[in-house]
């Protein structure tokens, strides 16, 4: 959670209007969209983290903007 919440990013207040779709936002690619959704549904610590983390802590956009550039390195769209 410290991760996510302590990363270096700053946050998209002006894209908060951002439409989502499934709990997704529909800014992210049509990969990523796909990614988002497989992952929410099948592993249970990043779906319980999203939970925690949005929108309390931080806004969906930059949750899932901070999980692609964690995992670029190990994911290939």
């Amino acid at each position: 959670m410290s991760t996510f919440r302590d990363f270096p990013l700053e946050d998209d207040s002006q894209v908060s209007n951002v439409p989502t779709v499934s709990n997704i936002s529909q800014d992210l690619t049509v990969w990523q969209t796909k990614h988002a959704s497989l992952v929410l549904s099948t592993v249970k610590e990043i779906s319980t983290l999203r939970y925690e983390l949005c929108p309390r802590i931080m806004k969906e956009r930059k949750f899932w903007r901070i999980y692609f550039l964690l995992v670029n390195r190990h994911i290939a769209p």
